[in-house]
């Protein structure tokens, strides 16, 4: 990783200025997905790779790159290899701390967060959510699944984060278009749920 890493961060700015040459920035929307990172954090080794701070130099570098008119956000995911998630933490503290360095990290405004959540109500894993440092960005909880335990789980991360918005746990790109109509009418029961709890 240590070897590939300036290249791989070389293409991903390579790719941003080809976006801007052809993109206004008051129309472009980059969110970075933090999946590896989310999961290497988890990792209590001696690698550089478990260590939150061996992810920010590029994070910080590439979101310089972009004009303050470009809407910005992250996505912290826990994997979709071999089906999602591809682990599961014990909790959000993990996730909460590499949020809250993510933003902490970025020269300029953060405009969202997403991180998703497990089929799990219980308040231990909630609770970190009570530490998220944002500075200004609109959280997204990734609660859209597992539509039968959707409330208690919405009562639990409400006792700890009053405001949120509500998404799914991660993008549609891999769920097969018959799945499509599903996960919508999902999103739709789910603004119902949230709105009369």
């Amino acid at each position: 990783l240590a070897k590939i890493r300036p290249g791989y961060e070389e293409a991903i700015a390579a790719e941003l200025a080809a976006m801007l040459d052809f993109i206004p920035a008051e129309d472009l929307a980059i969110q970075w997905d933090l999946a590896w990172e989310v999961t290497a954090v988890h990792d209590n080794s001696d690698d550089p790779e478990s260590k939150i701070a061996t992810h920010m130099p590029p994070i910080a570098r590439l979101s310089k790159l972009l004009p303050d008119n470009v809407a910005l956000g992250f996505h912290f995911c826990f994997g979709t290899f071999g089906g999602w998630p591809r682990f599961s933490p014990p909790d959000l503290g993990r996730p909460v701390d590499l949020v809250n360095a993510a933003v902490a990290a970025v020269p300029r405004r953060v405009d969202w967060v997403h991180i998703p959540t497990l089929d799990r109500a219980d308040d231990e894993f909630y609770r970190p959510l009570a530490r998220l440092k944002l500075g200004g960005a609109r959280p997204y909880l990734g609660m859209i699944h597992s539509m039968s335990t959707f409330q208690p789980r919405l009562d639990a991360a409400r006792k700890h984060l009053s405001d949120f918005g509500l998404a799914a746990y991660c993008g549609f790109g891999r769920n097969a278009p018959e799945e499509m109509q599903r996960t919508l009418a999902d999103h739709l029961d789910a603004l119902k749920i949230a709105r009369l709890a």
